[in-house]
């Protein structure tokens, strides 16, 4: 935690702890990790996409949707449906897959 806090820390450095914090599955960490990820590379749309894994895993909804659609926002600037495709099959976004706001985020232009 107190490397999250560091100024030297990278975008690759933040995702990379981000890494090691899921394989330990230590949510809390991963989340704080992306949240950091996310700070030094917001035009990343793979850290709002995990980010809204966590969020969909441990229940808040709202914040995951919010994350997901920037992800989905960015993805598309950058021509790529890589994550839109991922999220329709992707198991931690099940809570979310059968809302009206999830399908329009899928579906949207």
């Amino acid at each position: 935690q107190q490397v999250l806090n560091s100024s030297n820390l990278t975008y690759a450095d933040a995702a990379t702890l981000s890494q090691y914090f899921v394989s330990l599955n230590k949510l809390t960490e991963f989340e704080a990790a992306l949240k950091k990820q996310i700070a030094l590379g917001p035009e990343h749309p793979e850290g709002y996409f995990q980010l809204a894994e966590v969020m969909a895993v441990t229940g808040r909804k709202a914040e995951a949707l919010t994350n997901l659609k920037t992800s989905f926002d960015l993805s598309r600037k950058q021509n790529s449906k890589t994550l839109i495709t991922q999220a329709q099959t992707d198991p931690n976004l099940n809570n979310l897959r059968n809302l009206p706001e999830f399908q329009k985020l899928i579906s949207s232009k």
